[in-house]
């Protein structure tokens, strides 16, 4: 049954890529759900396309929970930016 309702590998990187790209914010979220959302989303990308491994670090799921923030989160965004040396995981 598993092979025969799963989709092929292009496709659902695809829908996968689409969803990671097409992701908001829901205000039922919190920032730690979001990320984890994200996170989710990108080991889904990596299952169907082994090679995408490293188009989707860390930085880059960052990026796209920054940009879909709510406005109320700007302030936070911005000091967190102009900190250099802070790292993801900081």
């Amino acid at each position: 049954m598993k092979v025969k309702y799963a989709q092929p590998s292009k496709l659902a990187a695809a829908k996968y890529t689409k969803e990671l790209h097409d992701f908001s914010w829901d205000d039922k979220f919190t920032v730690i759900d979001a990320w984890n959302k994200l996170k989710e989303i990108r080991r889904k990308i990596i299952a169907a396309k082994p090679s995408a491994r490293g188009q989707y670090d860390d930085e880059s799921l960052l990026l796209i929970l920054t940009s879909v923030l709510p406005d109320s989160y700007q302030s936070i965004v911005d000091t967190l930016n102009v900190q250099i040396y802070l790292t993801v995981d900081d």
